[in-house]
């Protein structure tokens, strides 16, 4: 039920930037949050359509093994991580707007900046030298 219900919210985010699509046109494109709205938006239909199939594997027997059903689930664990963040780095966006938030907002997304590269360096130095 929360499934539908979310998707239901989705769909509406998603009419809301086609909307805002055609009012901008081509000048849409030109703001990266913009990029980052399309992608969470279309990550998420994504993560319906498997987290459906991967209920109807187990429900139906569609012929899914126990290895393609792990590696599906893992997968969706994976995309559910992904949109946690894209929804983090969304709300951390738009709370900047309020003036009791703004400066804590700005360092938090400076902070996400500088993580990125440093947990990136961090694990190939853990995968190739430990």
């Amino acid at each position: 039920v929360a499934l539908i219900v979310s998707l239901f919210g989705q769909v509406g985010i998603g009419s809301l930037e086609i909307m805002a699509m055609k009012v901008e046109g081509v000048s849409y494109f030109k703001d990266k949050w913009n990029y980052l709205d399309v992608f969470s938006t279309l990550l998420y239909f994504f993560y319906f359509a498997l987290e459906c199939l991967q209920q109807g594997f187990g429900q139906s027997g569609l012929g899914c093994s126990d290895d393609n059903a792990t590696e599906l689930g893992l997968f969706i664990t994976i995309q559910e991580a992904i949109i946690l963040i894209l929804i983090y780095l969304k709300i951390t966006f738009y709370s900047k707007v309020e003036p009791q938030m703004g400066l804590m907002s700005a360092l938090l997304l400076g902070v996400f900046k500088a993580v990125v590269p440093f947990l990136l360096i961090f694990f190939t130095w853990i995968t190739f030298f430990a």
